[in-house]
């Protein structure tokens, strides 16, 4: 709870609920102006309703999937190393408190956030999307799991840093790993399309070393689940990310990378000097 109020008081879950509800606006005018477009032009058959809805949510979720992982960042970056730098960490240590707790704690908090969020955003993005444009994947509530999964990573990522690096390294750190998976993303895919196999193999090295971007290429997926995409041919999904998609197996990976990354922020914590 801790963390959680930290996070109000410094008013980055303000800031983040002000910028989701901005997006999810646009969102919406853009989706209504899409689906009368084409409503205008008489082409709008069904097929093109999931063609485009899919797309559309897939967009969406993109965005979405970025902003809560930039929440995981923010919010968790300072949630050691802050209170050491205010020295008010060695206050609540000294008490009989286990530090794994201590830093658990936290990380229901900050874990219970990015649920709020994710459960939040993405049902009103899949709404507009639905009632706009009468478009449903098949399972609505897998690709909102999977996006909190990738945003978890991060947090649990971050959490990992915060118990041996400053703030600001930490901070750039962990966002220069996140895009490293971004970008790793766009290098497999178009590795795909050119059929490099040095290219592949570097996207799916960048996939193992932050998971997260694997994972939303997942949601991606499942997001445009009972799509026709004919005129793909099994090429590049363009940024949304869902070309050459990951198994089940990355889900799991990326389930023990965060478990790991947690479990070595507790042993971290527990041997620092506060």
């Amino acid at each position: 709870m801790a963390s959680l109020q930290e996070a109000v008081r410094r008013r980055i879950v303000l800031a983040g609920a002000l910028l989701t509800v901005a997006f999810l606006a646009l969102f919406g005018v853009g989706v209504w102006f899409a689906f009368d477009g084409l409503k205008a032009e008489g082409s709008l058959d069904p097929v093109q309703r999931q063609l485009f809805g899919g797309f559309l949510l897939s967009g969406g979720m993109w965005v979405l999937n970025f902003a809560a992982s930039l929440l995981a960042i923010f919010t968790a970056v300072r949630s050691i190393s802050g209170e050491v730098e205010e020295g008010t960490l060695a206050a609540v240590a000294t008490r009989p408190l286990a530090r794994w707790r201590i830093l658990i704690g936290k990380a229901l908090g900050l874990g219970a956030m990015l649920v709020l969020f994710v459960a939040v955003s993405t049902s009103a993005a899949f709404g507009i999307v639905y009632f706009i444009g009468g478009y449903m994947p098949g399972n609505p509530f897998l690709p909102p799991l999977l996006i909190l999964l990738s945003a978890w990573v991060v947090q649990c990522l971050t959490l990992l840093g915060t118990t041996r690096l400053p703030t600001v390294a930490n901070g750039i750190l962990i966002f220069a790993l996140f895009a490293l998976g971004l970008v790793g993303g766009l290098v497999e895919q178009i590795g795909l399309v050119l059929d490099n196999d040095s290219m592949l193999n570097v996207g799916i090295a960048s996939s193992l070393i932050v998971p997260s971007r694997a994972v939303f290429d997942m949601a991606s997926l499942r997001v445009l689940s009972g799509v026709s995409l004919p005129s793909m041919g099994g090429g590049a999904g363009g940024p949304f990310g869902f070309a050459n998609p990951p198994s089940v197996w990355m889900a799991v990976y990326a389930v023990g990378y965060a478990v790991a990354a947690l479990a070595l922020a507790v042993r971290s914590f527990s041997r620092r000097d506060l």
